[in-house]
């Protein structure tokens, strides 16, 4: 199907799975594909994959993946070269591309009156910003501020977000 496309494009794959399916995809014929990544990989691929005969399987095809992207796409630097220390993917293949996010606007917001009333006097504030979806891990959260809240009961969870979890975390 991408071969359809002619030779102007390219895939871009979001996450480890999809980048190691376009390396194999394009294996027979020659689709570029760009791979965008968000995390240090060094730590997170052995958490995907805690057996260690798998391991060493998905970091040997998820390495020649990224060797073979045209480009190998983060949101900081520090991601970036934890790659290219990891899977010995060259510095010219990496690139950093920031989340669209204009800091100094969030600056500019975060001195705004509120209308609402986040943090009680003497209470402890814990707040989560971000997308509100399972691969985020807020069962994880919740249940570990649960058990904070036992021996701290002054303190409360604020989630600010939206997404498909956002109905579950409400519950």
């Amino acid at each position: 199907l991408m071969s359809n496309l002619g030779p102007e494009a390219a895939l871009i794959s979001v996450m480890e799975e999809a980048t190691v399916a376009a390396w194999l995809a394009q294996q027979g014929g020659g689709i570029r594909f760009i791979a965008s990544l968000h995390t240090v990989e060094s730590q997170y691929l052995p958490m995907m994959y805690p057996d260690p005969v798998r391991y060493v399987t998905e970091k040997w095809a998820f390495s020649n993946a990224c060797r073979s992207a045209e480009r190998v796409v983060f949101p900081t630097a520090g991601c970036g070269q934890d790659l290219m220390s990891f899977a010995s993917v060259d510095t010219a293949r990496v690139r950093t591309i920031a989340n669209p996010v204009s800091c100094a606007h969030i600056r500019r917001l975060s001195f705004a009156a509120s209308e609402h009333q986040f943090r009680r006097p003497g209470e402890t504030l814990f707040v989560h910003l971000g997308r509100i979806d399972v691969t985020k891990g807020h069962d994880l959260l919740v249940q570990a501020f649960a058990q904070y809240r036992i021996e701290t009961p002054a303190c409360r969870l604020v989630c600010i977000g939206d997404g498909p979890e956002f109905a579950t975390l409400e519950r």
